[in-house]
């Protein structure tokens, strides 16, 4: 999913801190490279020197003091638009909500909140309105074009754009849609950021990206999707969005069609699509053909680090994993500040960029809290072994045991998103390959979904059964989890007392894009 926010550039001051990192890093780089060369790193056991360079640049980049930057010029980084790649369409529409369907998507999700929080959960829910947004189709070109030909097609309307687009994929307006939340046809929804919008802003900005592709507005582009024809993806935070979103469609599912649709359901009821006033009419909320999560931010408290211990010893993944991520630890992420500015100033009411403190165990903003998955369509899940491994192994056991349709592959080595950093090694096509078949079945014959949990090796790709005991993390119980999470954020909430009075002089090297981009890749599936 891309974001919808005004872009900030980094100013020269930054602009020239970004230089000194890029001289100042060079002798570590260069280290590296040798130890590399030398076999002398346990990442020369698997990785090339590219991906080495790569994860350690972002590792370098990514731990770097944040005092003289704002939250605002990180999105300016972050966000800048890229230049379309001559072998892609893409096409810019309107997402248009009414003033009236807006308030009814509002009031749906605040008292989903409320019903799936803990008592007293609604004084903690801002509102955050539904505006009008945009969002990106994006297509493969069936054939690669020449400088000429592409700006002939320069002053092409995004009508033209889109029929042409349309022309090219295989089954035109019946093929399937990935509804893609990044943190045959792709559509990426322009989601509202965090701290200016905090949740549950995006995850109404996903809901109304659904319900577009469902029930496309007056002059739409496209045709209506069938929700069996649409798989929601998302990698990182978009991965965790997507599940949120899946679990607010159970959760509406779960409610059925009482007098005001909000009943407070138990977790076995069985689904039915709602009926909800949407557009002038009753419309269906029906659930996704299919729900992809890469590397997904399922616990937004980071929990699952110093707290954890394994009977070998060892901690959770937050801490242990960092030989293999470019992701800084869930510690260090917790004690880095921003120069304040009006997105985030000095004083703030919370520890979380997101949302409030008392809402970050809420299911709807971490999913690995919620109580039940029963009933979802098939999920598809991919991690390697980075910070966020042990959240996502979690995870998975949690779907398992709502009997969710599930194949998890587990990247030995490999970094966060490794799909994205380093898309030129065999694994991450491997990567790609397994997700195009699984979403193949999942829109086609279902009988023939591969299902279980599997460890690949990044060389070899060899495939070999992950123990489910595994996923339980020594057996760990959800109101166990519950605790850790709440005490990774009064980890936090110490962290912020600390950081308001610490000294602003250290310098900063910017934040990272991924390097390449996922949505063409989703493209060609």
């Amino acid at each position: 999913m891309t974001s919808s926010v005004k872009q900030q550039l980094p100013n020269k001051s930054t602009r020239l801190g970004l230089l000194k990192f890029f001289a100042t890093q060079a002798p570590g780089l260069l280290f590296k490279s040798a130890g590399h060369f030398l076999s002398l790193t346990p990442q020369s056991e698997y990785w090339d020197l590219r991906t080495t360079l790569t994860v350690e640049f972002l590792r370098l980049w990514l731990g770097q003091s944040k005092h003289n930057i704002t939250v605002e010029e990180v999105q300016g980084i972050t966000t800048i638009a890229r230049g379309v790649q001559a072998n892609t369409w893409k096409v810019d529409v309107e997402v248009s909500v009414t003033e009236e369907d807006a308030k009814m998507l509002e009031e749906v999700v605040r008292r989903s909140i409320v019903v799936l929080g803990s008592a007293g959960v609604e004084q903690h829910i801002p509102k955050v309105g539904v505006p009008i947004s945009s969002g990106e189709w994006i297509g493969c070109r069936a054939k690669v074009l020449g400088e000429k030909e592409d700006e002939e097609r320069h002053g092409w309307s995004e009508e033209d754009k889109y029929q042409a687009m349309m022309e090219e994929v295989e089954g035109g307006e019946d093929s399937n849609v990935i509804l893609l939340l990044h943190g045959g046809r792709v559509f990426m929804p322009r989601y509202r950021l965090a701290p200016q919008n905090p949740f549950p802003a995006a995850l109404l900005d996903t809901l109304a990206a659904y319900l577009y592709l469902l029930y496309p507005p007056a002059g739409a582009l496209h045709k209506p999707v069938p929700a069996s024809k649409i798989a929601i993806a998302g990698d990182s935070a978009g991965g965790g969005l997507s599940f949120a979103l899946l679990q607010l469609l159970l959760h509406l599912h779960r409610c059925g069609e009482g007098e005001d649709g909000y009943e407070n359901m138990p977790s076995s009821t069985p689904l039915n699509s709602p009926k909800l006033h949407w557009q002038g009419e009753c419309r269906r909320f029906p659930l996704p053909g299919a729900v992809v999560g890469i590397s997904a931010w399922v616990d937004v408290s980071r929990c699952l680090g110093e707290q954890v211990s394994f009977s070998n010893g060892s901690k959770g993944s937050e801490d242990e994993c960092g030989i293999w991520d470019y992701l800084p630890t869930s510690r260090v992420d917790r004690a880095t500040s921003y120069k304040p500015s009006p997105a985030w100033p000095g004083e703030v009411k919370r520890s979380h960029m997101y949302t409030s403190d008392a809402l970050i165990t809420h299911p709807l903003v971490s999913p690995i809290t919620a109580e039940s998955w029963k009933g979802s369509p098939p999920v598809w899940m991919s991690i390697g072994d980075e910070c966020l491994r042990d959240s996502n192994l979690y995870f998975a056991h949690r779907l398992l045991l709502s009997d969710v349709n599930l194949q998890m592959s587990r990247f030995t080595a490999m970094p966060h998103v490794f799909q994205g950093t380093v898309p030129h090694l065999p694994v991450a096509l491997k990567s790609f390959e397994l997700l195009a078949d699984f979403l193949n079945a999942a829109f086609g014959d279902r009988d023939k979904l591969k299902l279980g949990e599997f460890i690949i090796h990044p060389i070899t790709l060899e495939e070999r059964i992950h123990d489910r005991d595994g996923l339980t993390l020594g057996g760990l119980e959800p109101e166990v989890l519950l605790e850790k999470m709440e005490q990774e954020v009064e980890h936090w909430r110490r962290n912020d007392s600390i950081k308001s009075s610490r000294s602003k002089e250290w310098k900063w090297g910017g934040d990272s894009p991924k390097v390449m981009s996922l949505e063409v890749e989703f493209a060609k599936l």
